[in-house]
């Protein structure tokens, strides 16, 4: 009966981590995550920093503001560089090519760990 339910497991993670790719990708409603405060378009350009004279003070006092969202971030911040640093690893060692290590090096930095980490789990399941 497990054998029906589950079947091969690692036929199956590859799924997984697909599933894992899309919620990064579709979890947000447009409403509520594409709407920007502080956002100006002047001659069809888009500007973010210009209500705060283009600093990120606002930015960096929110994400510390109170000792959940600073957990959370820290979490994630720790998350992320150890993830950086094994895929330099693995990169250096010859274990992922170019093509991939660039891949995976921007959508950490361009999307998020979100979508990078899953990613690196999805074409590398069977390894």
């Amino acid at each position: 009966m497990a054998l029906l339910l589950y079947g091969n497991i690692t036929s199956k993670m590859k799924y997984i981590y697909l599933l894992l790719i899309s919620f990064s990708i579709f979890s947000c409603d447009k409403e509520k995550c594409y709407t920007i405060e502080g956002k100006e378009i002047i001659n069809g350009d888009y500007y973010f920093l210009l209500d705060n004279n283009w600093s990120m003070n606002g930015f960096w006092a929110e994400i510390y503001s109170n000792h959940a969202i600073s957990m959370i971030t820290m979490d994630i911040t720790v998350a992320a560089t150890s993830y950086l640093v094994f895929i330099i690893y693995q990169f250096s060692n010859k274990k992922i090519d170019t093509k991939r290590f660039l891949k995976y090096l921007l959508s950490l930095f361009l999307v998020g760990f979100s979508l990078s980490m899953p990613l690196y789990l999805y074409d590398n399941y069977k390894n």
